[in-house]
C-alpha cells in the first residue's frame, strides 16, 4: 500500500478577507472564498493583522479543491 503524503488537496487555502465587530464582542471573519464564520473569543487587531499581511488559513467549506 502506498502512502502518498498530504497532498494538498484536503482543503483550499483561502486569504483572510474582511473581518466585522458583532455584538456581545464577537467577530465575523470572512476569507476571499467567501465563506465565512463567527469568532467568540478573539481580537480584532490579530485579524486586521493577517488581513494586512495577506495571510491564508485553512478553508473547510472548500474541501477536495486545491489551493489558490
Amino acid at each position: 500500500m502506498t502512502n502518498y503524503g498530504n497532498t494538498g488537496q484536503r482543503y483550499k487555502m483561502s486569504k483572510f478577507a474582511k473581518v466585522e465587530r458583532l455584538e456581545g464582542g464577537k467577530l465575523r471573519i470572512t476569507l476571499a472564498c467567501g465563506h465565512s464564520w463567527i469568532a467568540t473569543g478573539g481580537y480584532l487587531s490579530f485579524y486586521e493583522e493577517m488581513i494586512a499581511k495577506g495571510k491564508r488559513t485553512r478553508c473547510d467549506e472548500c474541501k477536495g479543491q486545491k489551493s489558490l
